[in-house]
């Protein structure tokens, strides 16, 4: 007995391990494989990877359970199986007369086509330097497809993948002609933070502040009648991009930047006003329309190196 939980207590601190069952027996039992390992190689194409087996005799009978409970029968063909389904995949053999099985974790890549809003990839909030920001934590990677755009709207995120793939796609701020309301400036773009281990292919960041909105030209109280001249409002900033990577080599960004536009400033456009609902109508005072709002200005992005900001140039 004391043997027995030793040698359980080996395997569980081993990783390569296997699952051990005598066909003529009910008792199973774990014992170390160390000869036994496996890798994960991801392909060219979304949720594909290539799990390469070494140490096992690739001509047996595979047997493959997914977490769907999806059971098939499958052929290592050099002691490789290509996997396009994420989560535990346990593969069973027959071997000496004895059931073995081994567990392979696949990641689920998180795939954006068309225009995906960042709320759609469920971000969840945490403080940074006192910021409200939204954090995206991928297990596979990120993939873009060829022009898909992915929005963050002025949010500040931090999306942290192990490797993101373009086929030339965009990252932005907002989208263009994104303009606030009448009377409200422009939101500035925010920060887009990525943190990945590799990036490979193309793909455009854009930073865009929000255009501002127009001046308010209606008025609803006394208070608003000297204000007949209204300025229209400032643009937003265009926003942060920092980009945290081991390996670029493979990759293809060019960064935009494009602050917000002020909104047109308005004047008055009626031609008679009444300051309470008793007295008749009164001739407008005619004004000259307001100025535009100020146009956002641009602001600086990162090469984030041991968490220090140093200069990006990619473009």
């Amino acid at each position: 007995m004391k043997f027995k939980l030793l040698s359980v207590l080996g395997c569980l601190l081993t990783v390569g391990c296997i699952e051990v069952k005598d066909q003529n027996e009910k008792k199973s039992k774990a014992i170390e494989v160390s000869q036994i390992t496996h890798e994960i190689e991801p392909l060219a194409q979304p949720q594909a990877y290539l799990v390469r087996f070494s140490g096992l005799n690739c001509d047996l009978d595979f047997k493959r359970t997914s977490t769907l409970k999806s059971r098939i029968s499958t052929e290592l063909k050099n002691c490789e199986d290509l996997v396009n389904e994420s989560g535990s995949h346990l593969y069973e053999w027959v071997e000496d007369g004895l059931v073995k099985s081994m567990t392979v974790n696949i990641p689920e890549d998180k795939i954006i086509e068309g225009t995906v809003q960042l709320s759609q990839l469920k971000p969840v909030d945490f403080q940074s330097h006192g910021e409200i920001k939204k954090h995206v934590k991928i297990s596979g990677r990120l993939y873009f497809r060829a022009a898909s755009k992915l929005v963050t709207n002025g949010e500040s995120v931090l999306i942290e993948t192990d490797l993101i793939h373009s086929e030339g796609a965009s990252i932005m701020t907002f989208e263009n002609g994104s303009k606030a309301n009448d009377g409200t400036h422009g939101q500035s773009g925010g920060l887009i933070h990525l943190r990945a281990k590799k990036i490979v292919g193309a793909f455009r960041v854009e930073l865009r502040g929000q255009n501002g909105g127009n001046g308010e030209n209606q008025f609803t109280s006394r208070k608003q009648i000297n204000s007949l001249i209204l300025n229209g409002s400032n643009g937003g900033n265009s926003g942060r991009f920092w980009l945290e990577s081991l390996d670029l080599n493979q990759s293809q960004i060019n960064i935009i930047k494009e602050p917000g536009a002020g909104g047109q400033g308005t004047g008055v456009h009626r031609t008679c006003f009444s300051l309470t609902g008793n007295n008749p109508c009164r001739p407008a005072i005619i004004r000259p329309i307001g100025p535009e709002g100020l146009t956002g200005y641009e602001e600086r992005s990162c090469r984030i190196v041991n968490q220090k900001c140093e200069a990006l140039n990619l473009n």
